[in-house]
């Protein structure tokens, strides 16, 4: 791997008036990469009553709070915002999103608050 490397780094040389560009190459163990983000993401206490969880962390409420379990990926929409109003108490809430991914994920995430029977799309009207 290491003359791969240094193989482009020649390559780049020659091709430019630069100097050489330093390397640091180095063997990084496999890993389930997608788990070790996930480490990082926590709940997150918008206020003192709203707590936004990750669908992979298990979060015991408070009374009183309102838990919205999101599940994060690229994107996540309005979606977002209609859960919160209707948790609030709104008797419906629109989400508009020109993004499919975010407009996928969105959907995901009212379907795990439990909220699909008053999140309505732009089609429902």
């Amino acid at each position: 791997m290491f003359n791969e490397v240094q193989n482009v780094a020649n390559t780049i040389h020659r091709s430019s008036a630069s100097l050489a560009p330093k390397m640091l190459v180095r063997i990084v163990e496999d890993k389930n990469w997608n788990e070790e983000w996930e480490k990082t993401i926590q709940p997150i206490h918008v206020t003192e009553r709203i707590v936004i969880t990750p669908t992979w962390h298990v979060y015991k409420a408070e009374p009183g709070e309102l838990v919205f379990t999101i599940d994060p990926k690229m994107s996540f929409g309005t979606g977002v915002l209609a859960i919160a109003g209707i948790k609030l108490g709104a008797s419906s809430a629109i989400g508009v999103d020109n993004d499919d991914w975010s407009y996928d994920n969105a959907i995901e995430n009212i379907q795990l608050n439990h909220v699909e029977d008053k999140a309505l799309s732009p089609s429902q009207f």
